[in-house]
């Protein structure tokens, strides 16, 4: 698969930088909305994570002060390629945030790591899925009707899907947009892991395919 730049644009009319530390809100380039639960490090010039945060249900992050020796700011959803971004270069005076507006890509396909195999790891298995939750739409099935769905959505630290999260980016019918999300509403998976703690995490793109033959 071949990577692309990842796209981040800096409003710079706050910068934070100083003894109050470094604030700033990561939203969607495309839609402005609040990313939540996206990993933000400070990290140094020789690429070694000085300090991890992550963003609110603003889409907002903090650190308290610039760690000694810290370069610039890398943001990060799981599967996707990290984007760096310069650190805010100027005190202000009434501790408003600094705008990162984000585009996150799809990283390199490899083979995941899921928890208890490492410290830091992405969201895991299915543990619990009731029975039919996942239902192919009669209408569409009766009239062999085939198609995906595109969501984001937002897993909190106990492997559940926050409902107020949930975003169809992408659906060849309303049906299958509603059987999706009634599923989502319905699962439970291992959830991230950071540092050998259970933590939220953002589900950038979700995919989920219905066909005839396989249900």
């Amino acid at each position: 698969m071949v990577r692309r730049s990842c796209l981040l644009m800096l409003l710079v009319s706050a910068a934070p930088l100083s003894a109050q530390g470094v604030v700033g809100i990561a939203t969607d380039s495309a839609t402005n909305e609040p990313l939540r639960c996206v990993d933000v490090a400070l990290v140094d010039s020789t690429d070694h994570v000085l300090a991890w945060s992550s963003t609110g249900a603003d889409g907002a992050f903090r650190f308290d002060s610039a760690a000694s020796g810290a370069h610039h700011l890398r943001f990060n959803a799981w599967h996707h390629t990290p984007i760096n971004a310069p650190l805010p270069s100027s005190p202000s005076a009434d501790g408003a945030a600094t705008h990162y507006r984000l585009a996150f890509e799809l990283g390199e396909l490899v083979k995941l790591k899921y928890w208890p195999d490492t410290t830091d790891s992405p969201p895991g298995r299915f543990i619990q899925v009731p029975p039919g939750a996942l239902a192919y739409p009669p209408e569409l099935r009766k009239k062999h009707i085939e198609g995906n769905v595109l969501t984001r959505y937002v897993l909190d630290a106990k492997g559940f899907v926050d409902p107020t999260s949930i975003r169809i980016i992408q659906s060849d019918d309303p049906a299958f947009a509603a059987s999706v999300d009634s599923f989502l509403r319905q699962v439970q998976l291992t959830p991230a892991y950071r540092g050998g703690k259970p933590v939220c995490a953002l589900i950038m793109v979700a995919p989920y395919h219905f066909n005839i033959q396989g249900g």
